[in-house]
């Protein structure tokens, strides 16, 4: 379990963690309150944009050398003043293969849907526009040194 809190001006955020383990399933979530009361975060940049929440639920299950990772997130910011259709869900399916100690390989899908007034995605290549959703697929090796 956990818990934090950020305060930078009128800007404030406070969040609730957890994380169990059982046998070979592990469960991790969090929920986070934010008050952008700058405006600093909303899209039309006036002061008080609202107080939107995010949370995320992911699993690991293991069996032998593999592991099975499920995920869901999503922010709910339609409190945003001025902003309308600013949530967002995002899905995560992931793979990993041990083959020793310290390397693995994996694999893993993650998927955006984002509202008509929100763009969270990836700030690559110019990133994603309003209302557009994101999406990536990883596959690699990871060795750890």
């Amino acid at each position: 379990m956990g818990a934090g809190f950020t305060q930078l001006g009128d800007d404030r955020q406070f969040a609730l963690r957890g994380h169990c383990i059982w046998n070979t399933l592990q469960i991790g979530a969090y929920h986070q309150r934010s008050d952008n009361g700058s405006g600093s975060l909303c899209s039309h940049g006036g002061a008080d944009c609202g107080s939107p929440d995010a949370a995320r639920v992911t699993a690991v299950y293991r069996a032998g050398a593999s592991e099975v990772a499920p995920g869901y997130g999503y922010g709910c910011a339609d409190r945003w003043s001025h902003v309308r259709g600013s949530s967002a869900r995002q899905w995560i399916l992931g793979y990993n293969h041990h083959l020793g100690k310290r390397t693995r390989l994996y694999a893993a899908d993650t998927r955006i849907d984002n509202g008509s007034g929100v763009a969270y995605g990836y700030n690559f290549k110019g990133g994603v526009g309003y209302g557009q959703d994101a999406s990536s697929l990883s596959i690699g090796l990871r060795h750890a040194f």
